[in-house]
């Protein structure tokens, strides 16, 4: 017997839950009586991470409202979505004009920096979309709106 097989027997006779990234569902039930549904790759994740998923959560929360304040600070931002996308964040970001803008690009790599550094979520992509382009690169169904401009342009995206 391999040494997989050898732990994949003592996991069943110990009667220990096993997660396996294919996992559609992993159901996690904490003291509180709150469930979790997470996938199997995202309880690995947060594993690998040495954090609670809970305190992943918060994290991923906090994440979310410094780029929510960040984004309202940037007068050439329309909207900030925010996806996962496999085992990491991305975080799409559209500007006012439809061309790339280098003041943007630049803003953006400070605040990978910030976020990769205080905020432990794992891996953190950020893209500059344009908001025309924003309905191919982004799942309306999975993905949140954290920031929108109320004077920016729409897409099919943010009416989600």
């Amino acid at each position: 017997m391999t040494i997989l097989g050898l732990a994949m027997q003592i996991i069943q006779d110990a009667k220990v839950p096993y997660v396996s990234a294919e996992d559609p569902q992993v159901v996690l039930h904490p003291e509180d009586n709150d469930l979790i549904v997470r996938t199997g790759k995202q309880v690995i994740s947060a594993c690998q991470l040495n954090i609670s998923v809970e305190l992943w959560l918060h994290e991923l929360t906090s994440l979310s409202a410094h780029v929510q304040a960040w984004a309202q600070r940037q007068p050439n931002v329309v909207s900030v979505h925010l996806t996962p996308q496999g085992g990491k964040i991305a975080l799409f970001v559209s500007p006012r004009g439809e061309s790339f803008d280098f003041d943007l690009a630049d803003s953006l790599a400070d605040l990978h920096m910030h976020l990769v550094k205080n905020f432990n979520v794992g891996m953190v992509e950020i893209l500059q979309i344009p908001s025309k382009e924003l309905d191919r690169f982004v799942d309306g169904a999975r993905a949140r709106a954290i920031y929108v401009n109320p004077t920016g342009s729409h897409s099919a995206v943010e009416a989600q």
